[in-house]
């Protein structure tokens, strides 16, 4: 919900911080997806999708991992803006920011 009004109002998806906070609620919901799936693809038996100490087990774990890590990474993002808003206010305007930010965020969780 919180992505689809985010983004469809276009007089506030030019504001930078509306884009950061539809990156991070579409990194939590796909972190959010893939913990749930858990119970689906893992068993404690060993009789899942995914079998316990398997290549498909690391993948998902490692996916799983990166996932929030991401979450993580947006959540100083937004952190990073507030502050250049809030206490850094003139001379606060970073060329190509969301480009950094999301290659920061998506990249730095690899």
């Amino acid at each position: 919900l919180t992505i689809v009004l985010l983004a469809s109002f276009s007089e506030i998806w030019s504001l930078r911080s509306t884009k950061i906070h539809t990156y991070f609620a579409v990194a939590l919901l796909l972190a959010s997806t893939w913990f749930l799936l858990h119970d689906l693809l893992v068993k404690a038996d060993n009789t899942g999708a995914i079998q316990l100490r398997s290549t498909a087990c690391l993948v998902y774990t490692a996916l799983q991992h990166y996932l929030w890590l991401a979450c993580f990474l947006w959540m100083v993002v937004e952190g990073f803006a507030m502050y250049l808003s809030l206490v850094q206010v003139f001379g606060s305007h970073i060329s190509g920011f969301m480009l950094k930010a999301s290659i920061f965020a998506w990249g730095m969780s690899v």
